[in-house]
């Protein structure tokens, strides 16, 4: 099996580790997230049990040092439940030594509008790549999906094939939303432009569901950069309010998450890392527009 991981910084003081699984993953195992100062050993665990099933990613708050240790390694790990044997494991370098503090400047400017000022709660639910096939819809035989519309998987062809919801902020991104028309006048289908945070990562075919009620298909994601740094993710929605296997996912009251304040207080609420380095970051910014022309610099 195959795990593939990114690590980026989230903050000048933060870093997020996130994987995918390639193939079947075994029943009763976890993933478990190491790091080290060495390729090859001294990795220790730095996370506790990472459900399969959940969400495939975990925020290190206490990144070591580069500039004393000059590098450092994360590695995943997916062990049995009971006898802790290795299943699968990968490992990555830390995130690039020169990270733009100006990209998470905009970072921060970005949540502090999206959490105060223009952003709707609501929930991703990412769309799983890998695990048990969903016994409801997926042929055997034919090796694909056998019908339409499956409440079981959420249309993966995975077993439990969305994520546990995550909590996240949404901007429109127009002040209009599209409507698809047939030749006989009726509406087939909306669809939204909308931006959010860099974090977490967003992909096509997710769900979002917005104020508890509006559902949408990711169709397209487009991360704005700015020097080789993610600063948010502009999204196209479709509507899927009226798809009923997407009508009845449980979702928890928005304010029980603490990872995300957590998140939001580092580079949303308050300023991250040494005021000095800030120092006159505005007219460094100059006319920068985070979604214009010329984001991607």
């Amino acid at each position: 099996m195959l795990i593939e991981i990114q690590v980026r910084w989230l903050t000048a003081k933060t870093v997020a580790i996130e994987w995918s699984s390639l193939g079947t993953i075994p029943s009763g195992s976890h993933y478990i997230v190491q790091r080290s100062e060495f390729s090859e050993e001294g990795f220790t665990d730095i996370s506790t049990p990472v459900n399969p099933s959940g969400v495939l990613s975990y925020i290190d708050d206490s990144p070591p040092n580069v500039s004393e240790i000059g590098t450092y390694y994360y590695k995943i790990q997916l062990k049995d439940n009971i006898t802790s044997v290795v299943a699968a494991e990968s490992s990555s370098r830390h995130p690039r030594r020169d990270r733009p503090r100006i990209a998470l400047e905009i970072v921060r400017r970005n949540n502090l509008l999206l959490r105060r000022f223009a952003g709707i709660r609501g929930f991703l639910l990412s769309k799983k790549e890998s695990g048990t096939r969903c016994s409801s819809c997926w042929d055997t035989v034919k090796e694909r999906r056998s019908k339409s519309h499956c409440s079981e998987c959420g249309d993966t062809g995975w077993n439990n094939g969305l994520s546990a919801p995550i909590p996240i902020f949404i901007s429109s991104g127009s002040p209009t939303e599209t409507q698809t028309v047939d030749v006989l006048g009726s509406t087939e289908e909306i669809s939204r432009q909308v931006w959010t945070s860099n974090y977490p990562l967003i992909s096509s075919g997710d769900i979002i569901i917005l104020d508890y009620k509006e559902i949408y298909r990711v169709d397209s994601v487009q991360p704005v950069t700015f020097r080789e740094t993610i600063v948010s993710q502009s999204l196209r929605l479709a509507s899927m309010s009226k798809d009923r296997e997407y009508n009845n996912i449980p979702l928890p009251s928005f304010d029980e998450f603490t990872d995300l304040d957590i998140i939001h207080r580092q580079y949303g609420g308050v300023s991250t890392g040494d005021h000095a380095e800030y120092k006159n970051l505005t007219t460094r910014l100059g006319g920068f527009s985070i979604h214009g022309e010329g984001d991607d610099k």
